[in-house]
């Protein structure tokens, strides 16, 4: 049986890679933005922390994110607030 600690744990996951994705698929019709979300999804994937920042920089300095009300912050608790203590 879970205890309700772990439950809680499970439930509070993130599908940080399934967010990736569909900012990849939201991006289509710009190819530079798609390639940035794809390699933001890739390196997430692979734990590539560093690399990880430096492409998240990139996002953060894009009209795409930087541009539109809430991005930023829907960056943060989707993706940054799941890697930022590693």
């Amino acid at each position: 049986m879970f205890s309700s600690l772990v439950l809680l744990d499970f439930l509070a996951m993130k599908d940080v890679s399934g967010y990736l994705q569909g900012r990849v698929d939201e991006s289509s019709s710009d190819e530079a933005m798609a390639d940035l979300w794809r390699s933001a999804r890739d390196l997430y994937s692979k734990k590539l922390w560093h690399q990880l920042t430096d492409v998240l920089d990139q996002l953060v300095a894009s009209k795409e994110v930087a541009g539109k009300d809430g991005k930023l912050v829907e960056l943060y608790e989707n993706v940054i607030s799941d890697f930022e203590t590693k």
